[in-house]
């Protein structure tokens, strides 16, 4: 059985994948397989640590060599190493294809152990520096024996960046050769090895989180070794002598990754920011952001994300760089498919929050307090609402790119984050002078001379850190609302017919909204929801109640957009793999004028 199992993986890794269908597919089931393995991650490390300065040491550390890797590889290897990759083997050959890599792959270990260097010697300074920020009145809390510990942790984990550069690389060569099933896997090996982290470094330490540092070690290696093998297979061999690029090729490369990682720089920039205002807050704050955002990004990437790049292709071939009005209605259909798929999750996470933080977090260890429940659910709740606008933002950032404009969303990148850094200073300190977790309290005092000194008073309340989440919530609103507008001056595409649709779809979610919390409550009084099957009953019974609500809704209001994300669904599962290479005319809603009403 395991001979057969080890054989079928070895086969799906090394075969090419020659049916976009069928790579679609595989995307979606390892990205929920990813997801899976880093909530696993997640809950192990909170049932661990908890939501303690311990979690808040690990993930100020592993900052700066996330942006690090962000920034450098992500920036530049989806925008110009693929599209090169390409026209090097259509024009030249596979063998003038592995010679490029070769360069690229050298050029790559020295700029990372260049940047990983720098930042190694620097590490104490730049700790001691984000450590001088005074936001939310908390007063400093922090031991010499946490400072040297977060610049330890840092400059160990600045090996990380250095694997993951290199699999990011290789990476790309795998996808432009279509073996994109081993692309997927190596994320998934990530989450093992900081899995193996937790279960063995962590014991080692004696309990210490420097534990989790080794583990991130592992994981960017592993990462990077799963795709060694396939990548030999195609006839790579290590060159360490080869740094000849040629110069068409080296100008591609620096023309698209340019502007993209400048973009991509500033999301990180704005991301690390928010970090660092987090550390500075009460102990767990940083800790609680990231596993509210966990959940977030779980239901972003796998329902969200997912579907956004499965439209991008047939987006880009209908608009043809002018705007086709098929292409039009195309954007109009998966503005609306977006909506439906994530609207209903968004719901679900916003009333059911802290019930499934105290699930998932909460099963394994006894380190997870209820203290550490409600500070998550609190964050959570600003970031169940991103599922929706985030995904937006990214399927608006598509139309843009289908019509081969990258400088409008770069513009408007920069500014939603010169509106997002004030904006987290003064919900942050407007948040700390709550003492409950509750949006009511202000409210008694709205219009009041003391409700404005919220914003420059900060008072140490651990609510603060709710100003980040409500401050990236109006942030992210602005930066979608000014794209929308912009990508309607170029294409016209809200009409009578769009806006009725999504007000259905809103008003559907508020029904669903208040039967999910009226079923919850009525099961959480029969109930005792403090056992875990008890808890996992009322979590699946208000969610099934909840999105049939939605359906329903949808139905009686008019709105058949399930109808027919289900007809394309159904044509996919009997076309099988050739329905997403067919294209569009496979689908019910370009036909007779039935683009977003069947």
């Amino acid at each position: 059985m395991f001979k057969k199992f080890f054989n079928l993986l070895h086969k799906l890794a090394y075969r090419e994948q020659k049916s976009i269908g069928g790579a679609a597919l595989e995307m979606i089931l390892l990205t929920l397989l990813v997801k899976i393995f880093g909530t696993v991650k997640m809950s192990m490390i909170s049932g661990r640590f908890g939501a303690s300065r311990a979690v808040d040491i690990f993930y100020a550390a592993n900052t700066i060599p996330e942006v690090l890797f962000n920034i450098i590889a992500m920036g530049s290897v989806s925008a110009a190493l693929v599209p090169v990759f390409t026209k090097v083997i259509v024009k030249e050959g596979e063998k003038s294809g592995i010679s490029l890599l070769q360069a690229v792959l050298n050029y790559t270990v020295l700029l990372f152990s260049f940047f990983s260097l720098v930042l190694f010697i620097f590490a104490p300074q730049i700790v001691k520096l984000a450590l001088k920020i005074n936001v939310g009145g908390v007063e400093k809390s922090f031991s010499e024996d946490d400072i040297f510990m977060t610049g330890l942790m840092m400059r160990l984990m600045l090996i990380s960046p250095i694997f993951l550069g290199v699999s990011a690389v290789v990476g790309a060569y795998l996808v432009v050769n279509r073996r994109f099933f081993i692309t997927r896997v190596a994320p998934l090996l990530y989450n093992v090895g900081t899995i193996i982290g937790i279960l063995i470094f962590v014991p080692l330490a004696k309990g210490s989180v420097i534990g989790l540092a080794f583990g991130v070690i592992l994981s960017a290696f592993l990462h990077l070794i799963s795709n060694i093998p396939v990548l030999v297979s195609l006839g790579f061999k290590f060159n360490l002598k080869a740094f000849s690029i040629k110069k068409e090729y080296a100008k591609d490369i620096f023309r698209l990754a340019i502007p993209r990682t400048i973009s991509t720089a500033i999301g990180e920039i704005g991301g690390a920011i928010k970090n660092v205002i987090a550390f500075n807050l009460v102990e767990g704050s940083l800790a609680a952001l990231n596993f509210a955002k966990v959940l977030f990004s779980m239901a972003v990437d796998v329902l969200g994300f997912t579907v956004v790049q499965a439209f991008f292709p047939q987006l880009s071939r209908l608009f043809f760089g002018k705007g086709s009005k098929e292409g039009i209605e195309f954007f109009k259909y998966g503005i609306n498919q977006v909506i439906l798929l994530t609207l209903p999750v968004s719901v679900v996470l916003l009333v059911l929050r802290v019930p499934v933080v105290r699930m998932i977090y909460g099963l394994i260890g006894k380190g997870f307090t209820w203290e550490d429940t409600i500070m998550t659910s609190w964050a959570l709740l600003f970031w169940s609402i991103l599922v929706v606008v985030d995904t937006l933002i990214a399927f608006v950032l598509r139309g843009f790119y289908a019509l081969e404009d990258t400088k409008t969303p770069l513009y408007v990148s920069i500014i939603s984050l010169c509106i997002s850094v004030p904006l987290v200073i003064l919900f942050v300190n407007f948040f700390s002078n709550l003492n409950t977790f509750t949006l009511f309290q202000p409210y008694f005092e709205i219009g009041s001379k003391k409700l404005l000194s919220y914003f420059y008073k900060p008072a140490g309340s651990p609510v603060a850190i709710g100003g980040i989440g409500f401050a990236t919530l109006i942030t992210d609103f602005i930066e979608l609302f000014i794209l929308t507008i912009l990508f309607n001056r170029k294409t016209k595409f809200i009409d009578k017919n769009l806006f009725l649709l999504v007000l259905k779809k809103l008003i559907s979610s508020v029904l669903m909204g208040v039967s999910v919390y009226g079923c919850f409550r009525l099961l959480e009084e029969i109930l005792n929801t403090q056992r875990v099957f008890h808890l996992v009953i009322v979590l699946v019974s208000a969610s099934i109640v909840g999105f049939s609500v939605f359906i329903a809704a949808e139905y009686l209001l008019g709105d058949r957009s399930i109808v027919t994300f289900y007809k394309a669904f159904k044509m996919f599962t009997e076309k099988g793999k050739n329905f997403l290479d067919k294209g569009i005319t496979y689908l019910p809603f370009v036909s007779k004028d039935r683009v977003l009403t069947e």
